[in-house]
């Protein structure tokens, strides 16, 4: 009879609501995605409507993402030292403070692409510390057992909210009127803002953690790095993050020019291609839960680097839309699994007084290998055939598997240990 009492005290466990606190950081999480890539996709057509210059927009997009390689790991080494609800609080509203700078700048003409590029750079600069705090925040709002659910739902609606509603949405506020979507983001800002404050997040308890924090914020970057380092199953999915993020992004970058040179498509085809992938993605973030539950998050993790292997092979050898768009939406597919199961693992094994640094680590090597592999593709591209990108992917995903082998299941542990990995 023990064992059954086991069972459905388990099963309660897993049934009952995340909270209040939960939804309210996924609002937020949701609204500032797609006020961010609102701003994103207005600042490449504010670019584009003052110069003609290719490496004046390549310059204010860079600067969009230029910020998480110098200061993602000092942001977070930062916020792992603060509160973290304050921490995400003061960069929205300092964002939102920029936003409503740069809308009245816009309005009186007196913007450049120089002030342009610094705007972009101080608005992501903050953006590490926003998104770093909101990385610390969740564990501590949401059961370890229960955050691969979380990040499911908080995934797929970031998909939505990100991919399929923030570039239209800026397009068409951009035509009304170019300040709009900047005066919008603002918006999207203050609302996320004032849920977090909200949200009642446990402060850091200290204790047989406290080593963990060195004097220096140098020092709390060089320990959070050795941690993952020294982690060997974390480690294993930020090197699989690497090599994934290197070859999804040279794909991307040369995606329309396969669509419409190597197939012969109508160039109106390369929407519908990223709405394929949007969409596998998505739906890979609301299986992800269950396909956890079922076979674990190691298997798992490998079973969506096998999807993404299939459907990058498929891009190989593809004649047609409909290939495309089946290749896209496996790989998409894997990626949305993936991303659920990678976080769920690498959150529910860290330490809560590393959660800031962890996470930070691991936007550190997503961001600095896509603009790497999206280089690397365009000259594959331009070299060897506009089929070689998705042939890196296939072997990047074989690799991402074969770094990923040595993680084993054990039954009954929380999804870290399931994994191998040793907190």
């Amino acid at each position: 009879m023990r064992p059954l009492r086991s069972r459905r005290a388990s099963a309660d466990l897993s049934a009952r609501p995340l909270g209040r606190d939960f939804w309210k950081i996924w609002a937020a999480a949701v609204a500032n995605r797609f006020g961010d890539q609102v701003r994103v996709a207005s600042f490449a057509l504010l670019t584009a409507d003052a110069t003609d210059d290719a490496v004046w927009l390549g310059v204010v997009i860079g600067c969009n993402y230029l910020p998480w390689l110098l200061f993602g790991l000092l942001s977070g080494a930062a916020v792992d030292r603060l509160d973290k609800r304050r921490a995400f609080v003061a960069a929205d509203l300092g964002r939102a403070v920029l936003c409503g700078l740069l809308v009245v700048s816009v309005f009186a003409g007196t913007v450049d692409v120089a002030v342009l590029a610094a705007f972009a750079f101080v608005l992501t600069g903050l953006q590490t510390v926003s998104d770093a705090a909101f990385t610390a925040m969740l564990p501590r709002v949401v059961a370890r057992d229960r955050l691969a659910e979380a990040h499911s739902r908080l995934s797929a609606a970031q998909g939505v909210a990100g991919q399929f509603l923030g570039p239209p949405v800026a397009v068409a506020l951009f035509v009304v009127a170019h300040a709009l979507p900047f005066a919008a983001n603002a918006c999207t800002l203050v609302f996320a803002a004032m849920l977090v404050l909200r949200v009642r997040v446990p402060r850091d308890s200290g204790g047989a953690l406290r080593d963990l924090r060195a004097r220096t914020l140098f020092g709390d970057v060089a320990a959070g790095l050795r941690w993952v380092r020294d982690n060997r199953a974390v480690a294993a999915y930020g090197y699989a993050v690497g090599v994934m993020n290197f070859a999804s992004a040279g794909v991307q970058a040369t995606l329309v020019l396969y669509t419409v040179r190597e197939l012969g498509l109508p160039a109106g085809v390369y929407g519908l291609a990223l709405a394929a992938w949007g969409g596998g993605a998505i739906a890979g973030n609301l299986v992800a839960p269950l396909a956890l539950r079922r076979v674990g998050p190691a298997t798992l993790a490998k079973l969506a680097q096998t999807c993404q292997v299939v459907g990058y092979g498929l891009l190989v050898v593809a004649d047609g839309a409909p290939e495309m768009f089946l290749a896209l939406a496996l790989n998409g597919f894997g990626a949305g699994n993936w991303n659920v199961t990678s976080t769920a693992v690498i959150q529910a094994a860290s330490p809560v007084d590393l959660l800031g640094r962890v996470g930070s680590v691991m936007r550190m090597v997503s961001f600095g290998t896509a603009p790497l592999g999206a280089l690397a593709g365009g000259v594959l591209a331009d070299v060897v055939s506009l089929r070689a990108p998705a042939a890196v992917g296939v072997v990047a995903s074989v690799a991402a598997i074969w770094v990923l082998a040595s993680l084993t299941e054990k039954p009954g542990a929380r999804p870290g240990e399931r994994s191998g990995v040793r907190t």
